[in-house]
């Protein structure tokens, strides 16, 4: 089939400025063709009047747990699977609804999820898994209390931890999750806040340990992404061939540069600690998740995990590193991801523009993905959305999913509450 976008008012994601009233042609799950005016076809197309609402790429999350189903990461393991399953559905479509088409997951995922979704029979954004958190024993990715294993060793369906320790272990690890379907491979290299064992200033994995893990990726054209809470951890993972860092708090400038000259990307995750502290005492948010954001003990003037990846992210654009946008939600957060993006605009100080474009061509670059998503640039698949007003203006638009009237993903509309179709 062939769809006609007319009317629009245009972010490809590419330029600095809205394009007015273009055309879009969409064939067969493709940009076809990109035109200002009236495109006349020869034959029969269904047409989409955006009514000069603004249409920009669909929003890609760079880093989310959308397979964790409670604000407990660990409560996940102990709900009814059919239970989980159905939050697990339900999640997704929120994801889906607030503008989003592609999501990498940061721990948690399992091929299942994604199967799901590619043969229809759920929907939700193009999934790019990355199976359990790889953790040291005691790490970051290990939720047992004081080394008590609580935790059943595996759900079928939900993928969220894997200790190992030791370059075999870790190499195997690796091995594992492929086989597992991930597209990619996350790991803890510094401890964090949301686990209960560990500290934030922790390191975790040894460089012979994180080179292994890396050379294994690597080996089937993937890459690691690595949990870095600290600037030493940072250092470590980027020094091993990691290419990209999550969170990426207290950076130096020293570090920066070594980011851009490895070519490794930031993923910055400013929604989830912004959550905490706006929610996380009335949702019952662990005591140790919120001792520790307040007072990581990462840097000698006691500041705060949001004050450690707002200056992370800053030195990292200053040096030239490219930053990304992953709001590394989970639970009852699932669905208002696109608050990252304001919080770019309004913590670290980009533009609205620039906030969006980080949540779609920067993040596609970070994923490999920048020759088929992330703009609206013919030959690319056709991920677009409609969006009531112009975010590029007021960037508190993109954060309300009613603002988002039309979801179309690969040439697939999978929301419309437009009508005027």
């Amino acid at each position: 089939m062939i769809t006609s976008i007319t009317n629009c008012r245009m972010l490809d994601c590419v330029g600095d400025e809205p394009i007015e009233n273009t055309t879009i042609i969409v064939e067969d799950g493709f940009i076809k063709d990109i035109s200002q005016g009236t495109n006349s076809l020869t034959i029969e197309a269904r047409v989409i009047n955006a009514k000069g609402r603004t249409v920009l790429p669909g929003l890609i999350d760079a880093h989310d747990h959308f397979a964790v189903t409670n604000n407990d990461m660990g409560a996940t393991y102990f709900d009814p699977p059919l239970y989980t399953a159905i939050r697990m559905k339900n999640q997704l479509e929120k994801i889906l609804n607030a503008g989003f088409t592609t999501l990498r997951d940061g721990g948690g995922g399992h091929w299942s999820l994604k199967k799901a979704i590619e043969d229809g029979l759920i929907i939700g954004p193009r999934l790019l898994i990355s199976g359990a958190l790889l953790s040291i024993t005691g790490g970051h990715g290990d939720f047992n209390l004081h080394g008590e294993m609580v935790y059943p060793p595996d759900i079928r369906f939900f993928n969220l931890m894997h200790i190992c320790d030791g370059e075999d272990s870790c190499r195997k690890a690796v091995r594992e999750q492929f086989r597992k379907g991930s597209d990619q491979i996350k790991i803890c290299v510094t401890g964090g806040c949301a686990s209960p064992n560990d500290q934030a200033w922790h390191l975790q994995f040894s460089k012979r340990e994180i080179r292994a893990m890396v050379e294994e990726a690597e080996s089937v054209g993937s890459y690691v992404m690595a949990h870095c809470l600290n600037d030493n951890g940072v250092r470590r993972a980027v020094e091993c061939g990691v290419k990209s860092i999550e969170h990426g708090c207290f950076m130096s400038d020293e570090t920066a540069h070594l980011m851009k000259e490895k070519g490794a990307k930031l993923v910055s995750t400013l929604a989830v600690v912004w959550w905490a502290m706006e929610n996380g005492t009335k949702e019952g948010t662990a005591e140790w998740f919120l001792r520790k954001i307040s007072n990581p003990g990462c840097s000698a003037d006691g500041a705060s995990i949001m004050e450690g990846m707002i200056r992370g992210a800053k030195v990292a654009l200053k040096a030239g590193v490219l930053v990304g946008s992953g709001a590394d939600f989970f639970g009852t957060m699932c669905g208002g991801e696109a608050i990252q993006i304001k919080l770019n605009k309004e913590l670290i100080g980009l533009t609205p523009y620039q906030a969006l474009k980080a949540s779609t061509i920067i993040n596609a670059k970070i994923l490999r993905m920048e020759d088929k998503i992330g703009s609206i640039t013919p030959l690319k698949w056709a991920d677009i959305i409609i969006v009531n007003g112009n975010p590029d203006e007021d960037v508190n638009i993109i954060t309300k999913p009613a603002n988002i009237k039309l979801v179309m993903k690969q040439g697939i509309i999978l929301k419309n509450s437009m009508t005027d179709i």
